[in-house]
């Protein structure tokens, strides 16, 4: 028997334990995580780690004052974890003055976004990986797994939306975790979020005339 393990919010899908007994490939194509509604795809069998040479990248991006705000933001809510106030007022002052300055926002295919999404999941985040347990650094390792997730979680998103189009929001919510990024699509928040574990009052309603 083996163990498929959902790569956006950890649930595993034991053989072992199922009752009454349903293989995994018995499973039907539209089965989904009972937890955060990822499609089957987004699993992956449990198997021992195998170390791959992985090769830094340099990156370079052209940052949106959007993005820029986003990052001094997250950075922000790092210093009041560590209770540096004086730093997360700077962060928070730049977030605002970025956030501020008028943009217009690049369009992307969801191809492109689908391709990058594939690299982030197949390079980025093993190399990431790698480093943060070669400095022995925890709190890196925290944040690389909760964002690997919520991209995993995205990976999904972008199937559904292939599958269903525009009912993949007809006549329902869309809800984002301020803290990892998670998004739940439904009725109803849940109760806490599926990834970082946080209580259902730091899980958002996304208004409308977003678009996904």
């Amino acid at each position: 028997m083996a163990k498929y393990v959902c790569q956006v919010c950890g649930f595993v899908y034991d053989e072992d334990q199922v009752n009454p007994l349903v293989l995994w490939d018995e499973l039907s194509s539209d089965w989904v995580c009972p937890l955060c509604k990822a499609p089957k795809s987004a699993f992956k069998k449990e198997k021992s780690q195998q170390k791959d040479v992985l090769k830094r990248e340099e990156v370079n991006k052209n940052w949106t004052t959007k993005e820029i705000s986003i990052i001094l933001s997250n950075l922000a809510k790092g210093c009041e974890k560590q209770y540096l106030e004086h730093e997360q007022d700077l962060f928070l002052k730049l977030s605002e003055y970025y956030q501020n300055l008028e943009e217009d926002l690049p369009t992307q295919a969801l191809s492109d976004i689908q391709s990058d999404v594939d690299k982030d999941l197949s390079h980025h985040y093993p190399l990431a990986h790698e480093m943060a347990d070669q400095m022995k650094d925890r709190g890196a390792k925290r944040a690389i797994v909760w964002s690997e997730k919520s991209t995993n979680m995205i990976a999904s998103l972008i199937e559904r939306y292939q599958q269903e189009k525009e009912n993949l929001t007809k006549d329902t919510k869309v809800f984002v975790c301020e803290i990892c990024g998670f998004i739940y699509i439904g009725a109803h928040v849940p109760e806490i979020c599926p990834v970082c574990k946080v209580p259902s009052l730091k899980i958002h309603e996304v208004k409308r005339g977003y678009v996904l």
